[in-house]
């Protein structure tokens, strides 16, 4: 998967902190529906917008991590998905699902 290819978050005055988390929160909503759609690609390109806009933001990495497993990446999806982790330390599915790409890689 390319980075950046589609980037919803173009032109987002990233100066106003409630137009951007309002984008931030739609362009979560539009990266599931191509997930559920299984566009990983759209996916990849709209996590990677946000993430350059928030880099600490855990739920693009997690539809990142899950995009990138359901392509066969597990290295990608493992690295996502550990540092989603990280943020997310009560999450027992998510370490669960971490350890068992870590066995798979």
């Amino acid at each position: 998967m390319d980075d950046n290819i589609y980037n919803p978050l173009k032109g987002v005055d990233v100066n106003n902190i409630f137009i951007v988390a309002q984008a931030l929160k739609e362009s979560k909503g539009l990266a599931l529906k191509y997930l559920e759609a299984e566009n990983y690609q759209a996916v990849a390109d709209i996590c990677y917008s946000g993430l350059q806009i928030n880099s600490d933001d855990d739920e693009f990495m997690l539809l990142l991590g899950t995009a990138y497993k359901e392509t066969g990446n597990y290295k990608e999806a493992y690295k996502w998905l550990k540092k989603a982790s990280r943020r997310r330390p009560l999450d027992k599915n998510l370490k669960s699902l971490v350890s068992m790409l870590k066995k798979v890689i």
